[in-house]
Formats: C-alpha cells, structure tokens, sequence
C-alpha cells in the first residue's frame, strides 16, 4: 500500500526527519518505507496529525501493539504513551488486550508484556494492566483445572 503524507507532519519524528533530510534513499525519492501492517501504519501517522486516539482506533491488540512500536521506532514513543492514557483509548485497548489473552498462549501474552515493557510508549499503566490482566488470568486457569 502506498500512504501519502505531508513532509512536516513526518518530521514531527525525528527519525523520519533524518531520513528525509539526510544523504539517504528516502531523502532522495521523498518515500519512506514502513514495514508494518497497514492499519498500524494510518494509526500511526493519524497520530502523528492529530496527537490522540479515539476508542475505536485499537480494534485489534495487534493494531496497538504495532502502533506502539513505530512510535518507538520513529522516536515518538513517549508522545505516544501520553496520547494513549486517556481513559476513552485505553478502555479499549483494555478489551482488545483481554481478548488477545483468551485467544493466544499464555507463553505469548507474556512474551507480548515483555516487548511492551521495552517500549517507551507503553506506559507504566499499560504494563501493569497487562501483567494484572495475565495474573487473573492465569488464576481463573488454576482453578478451571
């Protein structure tokens, strides 16, 4: 898929910015190839228009999960972990990380927290919403057995 974008909103990312203005390919075709899932990617750049999400921009946790790490990437992680606490996007990510947990192994919903707790834009809240969320989790599946 190609996105356009403006050039000043990309620069908002200092990465992207290097990229453009630098003796690299991008600089000189103006392109910069992103290597993510499309809805990550317009997520992404979205955010880099508007500076915030709404609750309906975190279908998926893999649309998060890969939102979140470009912003890392691109060097705008701590923006957009400032972004996302607001209650009405990280209510919805709470539902898209639950079930994220039902339908994958536990081995991979922990492997998931540990990459997340790596990245700048998951705040201290999501970690420890992740983590509380496999504790019960993990609990419930003690007990079922």
């Amino acid at each position: 898929h190609i996105l356009h974008a403006h050039r000043l909103v990309l620069e908002l990312s200092p990465v992207i910015r290097a990229q453009l203005s630098g003796p690299m390919l991008e600089a000189q075709t103006q392109t910069v190839n992103i290597d993510r899932d499309c809805d990550a990617t317009r997520l992404f750049l979205r955010f880099l228009y508007v500076g915030r999400f709404s609750a309906n921009d975190f279908s998926t946790f893999q649309v998060f999960f890969d939102s979140a790490y470009l912003s890392d990437f691109y060097g705008v992680g701590e923006k957009f972990a400032a972004a996302f606490n607001h209650h009405e996007s990280f209510h919805a990510w709470v539902t898209s990380w639950k079930s994220f947990v039902k339908n994958n192994s536990m081995d991979t919903a922990m492997a998931t927290c540990k990459t997340c707790s790596r990245l700048s834009s998951c705040s201290e809240k999501v970690i420890s919403t992740m983590f509380e969320n496999l504790s019960i989790t993990l609990g419930s599946n003690l007990f079922s057995t």
